[in-house]
């Protein structure tokens, strides 16, 4: 693919202060909806199944996403930075890219039924993993990365949301009981290949020359620049799911199932910097080579992903117990210590976000290799060396540790090769969001329990309330967020470009 020029650097940065935040309204909207979809879905099969028929489920989805990430083979973060550099190449790429991804869905899926089969493990884990080898089709016609790198996310919004409503309806028509095993692992899978297809519809219709073309230059440069992407995505897909996949492997299916299911609200809990990540992406990509355009975009990326991201993470650090009685009832409350880490680790992992972002779009992906490849091989051996040790709680351990690691190396290379890095504003935000929610942890520990009216959640959402609104206050305050980035996230409003551009 060819370079992008200095024209059409400019032309996007001018562009994407004007795009982020109507994309950022459009994708936050849909991954608000995705996302209080997603987490009824989960409460709802969770209490369906209970803890170790959901542990089965837990695993299988594990287990699928490594065949996934190789039939995506890193082309998504590769077509999303491609688009972004030269939108009038867009049809070529998105062609190149489908047309490799058709050949590695065939391979990978003959590839994963065989391991299912040498797998050993019992029947009904077996079909549950066979069901969701749907899971491969909805990886491989998943074309977000070109609207993303168009900067037009309204329609990747549509699909995302759709296909959450979509999944939850069916589950709570067809799922009810542990006998509702299969139904479960199909919905989900089947909801996302439904998506994702109208998505690449819709596309074909909206942006000419966009087909399936196996043009072995174009599928050799696909394969060649997705390389090293792709070796760093699977790495990290490593590190995310070795957890639950070890934990499947050496503990009863019952514990997993309870891991499984806190890992599933630590995963919700990094939403906004995944909208974060998706709206800035093409503005980092856009920003090359530039050092005081990189240095202006890496900045707000770092600082409004932590802004958002911290307060959540810290909200589920202090008050577990009554998230997972909220979303999966008291069978599952032995996993209110995991949450608590696996909070933590979040806290790291928004702190890391903009840098991993930044090693893509800034054309360091063998960088990116070496930190993936580093935090996953740590993560793996602290699982090996924990999990027989303490169960769940030690993979909880391994995944805080991992992510802390992955973060101040992340850190290191952003310093020492880009020289952007900024660490007062989230420094800041850390302190600031953590002394808020420990104060209402501290208040709500000395309120007599006997006394208090209400629900149980009543008063740990009255605290965390209290908290968020000190924690912005302090802030605006302090100037970390300005007033005005505030007003211009407000939907209806007719923001000018000192609102709404750097």
């Amino acid at each position: 693919m060819p370079a992008p020029t200095p024209e059409t650097n400019k032309g996007l940065q001018r562009l994407s202060g004007q795009r982020i935040l109507r994309n950022a309204m459009m994708l936050g909207s849909a991954q608000v909806l995705s996302m209080l979809a997603g987490l009824v879905s989960t409460a709802w099969v969770a209490r369906a199944l209970g803890p170790e028929v959901y542990g089965i489920l837990g695993f299988g989805a594990a287990f699928v996403s490594y065949f996934a990430y190789v039939v995506v083979f890193g082309t998504d973060f590769f077509g999303n930075r491609e688009v972004a550099s030269a939108p009038d190449r867009a049809g070529y790429v998105v062609s190149s890219i489908l047309s490799v991804r058709i050949v590695l869905l065939g391979l990978v899926s003959i590839l994963y039924l065989l391991a299912v089969a040498a797998s050993g493990q019992p029947e009904p884990v077996a079909i549950v993993m066979v069901i969701q080898i749907l899971g491969l089709f909805s990886a491989g016609f998943a074309i977000d990365f070109l609207f993303q790198g168009l900067q037009r996310l309204g329609p990747v919004a549509l699909r995302q949301s759709g296909a959450a409503l979509l999944s939850l309806l069916v589950i709570l028509l067809l799922v009810d009981t542990p006998e509702d095993i299969y139904a479960a692992a199909a919905i989900p899978f089947s909801a996302t290949v439904i998506s994702a297809l109208a998505l690449a519809w819709f596309a074909r219709r909206t942006v000419p020359d966009i087909g399936v073309s196996l043009d072995s230059a174009a599928v050799a440069n696909v394969l060649r620049s997705s390389g090293p992407i792709a070796i760093a995505g699977f790495l990290g897909l490593i590190y995310m799911s070795a957890d639950i996949v070890i934990l499947g492997f050496l503990r009863p299916t019952e514990e997993v199932g309870i891991y499984a299911a806190v890992s599933r609200l630590f995963i919700l809990s990094l939403f906004a910097g995944e909208i974060v990540t998706a709206v800035f992406s093409p503005a980092l990509s856009a920003a090359w080579p530039e050092p005081a355009d990189m240095k202006s975009v890496y900045d707000k990326h770092l600082r409004v992903g932590n802004f958002l991201g911290v307060p959540v993470c810290a909200s589920i650090a202090a008050f577990p117990e009554t998230l997972i009685l909220i979303v999966f009832g008291d069978a599952f409350l032995a996993g209110a210590p995991l949450l608590r880490i696996l909070a933590l680790a979040a806290v790291f992992s928004y702190l890391g976000m903009a840098g991993l972002a930044a090693l893509i779009a800034w054309r360091d992906q063998k960088m990116q290799v070496a930190v993936y490849a580093t935090a996953a091989g740590l993560n793996v051996l602290l699982n090996i060396w924990l999990i027989p040790r303490h169960g769940a709680l030690g993979a909880a351990y391994a995944t805080l540790l991992a992510q802390l690691a992955m973060t101040l190396f992340v850190w290191m290379r952003i310093r020492c090769r880009f020289r952007v890095l900024e660490i007062r504003a989230p420094g800041l935000i850390l302190v600031i969001g953590t002394a808020s929610f420990f104060a209402a942890w501290l208040i709500f520990g000395a309120l007599p329990k006997d006394r208090l009216y209400g629900a149980f959640w009543l008063w740990p959402t009255v605290l965390s309330g209290i908290a968020v609104a000190l924690y912005f206050a302090v802030l605006l305050a302090l100037k970390v967020i300005d007033r005005t980035e505030l007003m211009a996230l407000l939907p209806g409003k007719n923001h000018s470009d000192r609102g709404t551009a750097e």
